[in-house]
């Protein structure tokens, strides 16, 4: 009797996979890729980065767009993975389907290509990927506790990349404002917000531009890990959302009480103005109910539906950290010892409309400052590049970096891999004579461009620079994500 029941349940269980398996082949569109026949093709959008472009696959799948991916190594421009939807006879036809797709979906305006075209260059359709998994978490001396919590409680969604993130560290023994790293950089806080009162009242900040590529929708974000002896008093949000009205008198503004459904429970206020006619600045000023995290999110262009669902993200996932491209880059500093001198400030950015014949290959990549500073050594920066082709490394590293007659350079090995060193006529701090005094360390790994700086401000000695440099994890890796039986079937 008992064997009989199992086989019944094995009968009902393929039984049922039968169904769901059916569902599934039925409900998969068939995918009409471009070629020599149909040539012309609409660009959804063109990615560097691998799982940038696989994560914006999967949900254009979603939305019902027969969409499939493109591998193309351009020789001008580099490596490209683009976002293609389908297969038409003539351009005509092309662009009635794009202005279709630009009026379903809300779309920018999409772009053309022609098989003919990109098919000179090195092109494979790209049909599989494997997800990485990120660690929860980052542990390293460098980074503060504060900070690491801050960077969990930002905001998180699949459907945004982070195009600008700048971090501060504030501490006791450094007075970060005063650092020339700060003063260069200017942070987009909303009007009537102050951001060296903001920093001083910090025990960690950051700033994050996040960007909807597909529909572009952009939000630029303080997160703020408040310091308890600050005096905003109880009700912060209020505080700050009086700022922004009290800026000036305007034509029409309002000021609407928010309560924020997230994995925080958030409270604040949702703040609207308008400058000029027409012209609507929304803004959003919230807290915990602990007081301790202060969000400012603002956008020119979002509706109130829209930045009321953004803000439903805050602390999603692992927050900032759910980011590999930012991760990846805090990663390169998990194995630095605690005498690095003290990390004030990281800048994180995409390489948007870069001049020149090789800012062709280094736009859409990403780049990220990290700025140091030791009460004996001053201040100094660690530049970290990111490319994702070992042959644009290659290229974009012989047109920078290679030394000249006018630009000498001496020839050394960072952690077996060679470097360039580079020397500036200053004076010693010891001996406060001149001497040819080390400047930047520039070497590449098949991943990466960086560069170690003294930048004029700092005081390394080389064998400094060497320790330095032989602490950093070059080229961070991850686990591979496991997928499910149900993704391994339906992968195409």
């Amino acid at each position: 009797m008992l064997s009989t029941i199992f086989f019944d349940k094995k009968i009902f269980f393929w039984a049922n996979f039968l169904i769901v398996l059916v569902f599934f082949t039925n409900c998969q569109q068939e995918i009409i890729k471009f070629n020599q026949d149909k040539p012309y093709a609409i660009i959804i959008e063109k990615y560097r980065s691998p799982d940038d472009a696989w994560n914006a696959l999967a949900r254009t799948k979603e939305m019902g767009i027969p969409v499939y991916q493109v591998k193309v190594n351009e020789k001008e421009t580099g490596v490209w993975f683009m976002l293609l939807t389908g297969a038409f006879n003539t351009l005509e036809s092309a662009i009635a389907k794009r202005i279709e797709f630009e009026d379903a979906f809300s779309f920018m305006y999409l772009d053309i290509v022609n098989f003919n075209q990109v098919s000179t260059h090195e092109m494979t359709f790209e049909n599989t990927y494997e997800p990485l998994q990120l660690p929860d978490s980052i542990s390293s001396p460098i980074y503060s506790e504060a900070l690491i919590k801050l960077l969990k409680v930002a905001p998180y969604s699949e459907n945004y990349s982070v195009e600008n993130v700048k971090i501060v560290q504030p501490s006791d023994s450094v007075d970060i404002l005063k650092r020339t790293s700060l003063k260069v950089n200017v942070f987009d806080m909303p009007r009537g917000v102050y951001p060296p009162k903001l920093i001083n009242a910090a025990e960690a900040i950051a700033e994050i531009v996040y960007v909807d590529e597909l529909i572009g929708l952009r939000y630029t974000v303080d997160v703020v890990a408040l310091n308890p002896a600050h005096e905003l008093g109880a009700d912060v949000s209020k505080v700050y959302a009086e700022r922004i009205v009290n800026t000036r008198e305007y034509d029409f503004d309002e000021t609407i009480p928010r309560s924020i459904n997230s994995q925080l429970k958030l409270n604040g206020f949702a703040v609207n103005i308008e400058p000029r006619k027409g012209k609507v600045f929304r803004y959003m000023v919230l807290h915990d109910i602990s007081g301790k995290y202060l969000y400012l999110i603002q956008s020119e262009k979002s509706s109130q539906e829209n930045i009321d669902s953004f803000a439903s993200t805050i602390g999603a996932g692992n927050g900032l950290l759910s980011y590999k491209a930012l991760y990846e880059k805090l990663a390169i500093l998990q194995n630095t010892p605690d005498n690095y001198g003290e990390l004030v400030y990281v800048h994180f950015r995409k390489l948007n409309e870069v001049p020149g014949k090789t800012g062709a290959f280094i736009e859409k990549h990403d780049k990220t400052n990290f700025i140091f500073y030791d009460k004996r050594k001053g201040e100094w920066e660690l530049n970290a590049s990111r490319y994702f082709d070992a042959g644009t490394v290659a290229t974009v590293f012989k047109n920078v970096y290679t030394p000249s007659r006018r630009n000498r350079k001496d020839s050394i090995s960072v952690q077996n891999k060679h470097a360039w060193l580079t020397k500036l006529r200053r004076r010693h701090p010891n001996t406060k004579k001149y001497v040819d005094f080390p400047n930047e360390v520039q070497f590449a790994t098949n991943q990466y461009i960086y560069v170690l700086s003294n930048k004029r401000y700092a005081y390394l000695e080389e064998d400094e620079m060497m320790q330095i440099l032989d602490n950093l994890t070059l080229n961070p890796t991850f686990e591979v994500a496991s997928k499910g039986f149900f993704d391994n079937l339906m992968s195409d």
